[in-house]
């Protein structure tokens, strides 16, 4: 049985799987509303986000594996496959999790130089940011 969830997927990570899947964004909502929709070729109808609502709901994305015609399992397979470094040279991401129960581990402290570090959140997500001399 898998202890992964679907309800704790950001929105920046669900659109790097999107990607990742070939998919690529046809339009954002203007103004209110807060929508994206993904598709590809050989879809028959795009793919539609919420972008404001973080993380992306769990209905959501069971939508969007229906569309896809892809299972959980095969999901977490590919989605845990995604690097966990951010799109900018100067900051990463990432959950971190335990390895035997896959669940994921909150306030994780992460220390560095000694005396620098983060921490993750209750989700056991975390956002680190580096300056240009710590990147050398």
């Amino acid at each position: 049985m898998s202890t992964h969830k679907l309800s704790n997927i950001t929105v920046l990570e669900f659109k790097r799987f999107l990607k990742q899947q070939g998919l690529r964004k046809i339009k954002t909502s203007k103004g209110r509303g807060g929508h994206g929709k993904w598709a590809k070729e050989a879809m028959q109808r795009p793919i539609t986000i919420q972008t404001h609502i973080d993380p992306v709901p769990e209905f959501i994305v069971k939508q969007v594996l229906r569309t896809l015609n892809m299972s959980r399992k095969d999901f977490f397979k590919l989605f845990l496959s995604i690097p966990l470094l951010g799109l900018a040279q100067n900051h990463f991401e990432g959950f971190i999790y335990d390895a035997k129960t896959k669940e994921p581990l909150p306030f994780v402290h992460f220390i560095y130089e000694g005396n620098k570090g983060f921490i993750s959140n209750q989700k056991g997500a975390f956002l680190f940011y580096s300056t240009r001399d710590q990147t050398k």
